[in-house]
């Protein structure tokens, strides 16, 4: 029995600094595949928290793998919302959380774009420019469009999308700026 919750006590410790690795990777990645596999991770790791939360020495373990991730990854602030999903990984809101973190993801690639843009001279380059952003906005929606059931803010991002590709499609990106 001792080896058991040895077993649990790591198996825990090692998918809260996977969650909180992950998430890290997730609010800060600009590429939108990176995100949308490091969610699909993710996904697999809560399934294992929510089995591993039967344990009773759950909280104890996932308070220890926080304290691994600080120290490990010192340079990191642990991610609030992954926090939440080591407390509550039976709380299903995925698809939410999915939508608002590839509108912002999208977002700090389309800042990435702009910048870039002003930077480049032959109009083929910056048409070029607009295509791969175009391409971007299209994954990014469709991949919303997948997950939107259960999503309160869905809707709204998916029209800001819309925005967004009327915007590429009918100004220079000199006069492009995003709401911060």
């Amino acid at each position: 029995m001792e080896d058991e919750n040895i077993f649990f006590s790591e198996g825990i410790n090692s998918r809260a600094l996977m969650t909180l690795g992950t998430m890290h990777i997730i609010e800060n990645t600009l590429n939108l595949e990176t995100l949308l596999q490091r969610f699909d991770h993710l996904e697999t790791i809560v399934e294992e928290l929510r089995e591993f939360k039967k344990n009773p020495s759950y909280n104890n373990d996932i308070q220890a793998g926080i304290d691994n991730f600080k120290l490990l990854h010192f340079d990191k602030v642990p991610s609030k919302i992954g926090l939440l999903i080591l407390a509550q990984p039976e709380v299903d809101s995925f698809n939410e959380l999915f939508c608002v973190n590839m509108f912002n993801a999208l977002g700090r690639q389309f800042e990435k774009h702009i910048e870039e843009y002003k930077t480049l001279k032959l109009e083929k380059a910056k048409s070029e420019r607009k295509r791969k952003m175009l391409v971007n906005l299209d994954f990014a929606r469709e991949n919303i469009l997948l997950r939107k059931e259960n999503s309160a803010n869905s809707a709204a991002i998916l029209n800001e999308i819309s925005k967004i590709e009327g915007l590429i499609k009918t100004s220079e990106y000199e006069d492009l700026k995003l709401k911060k």
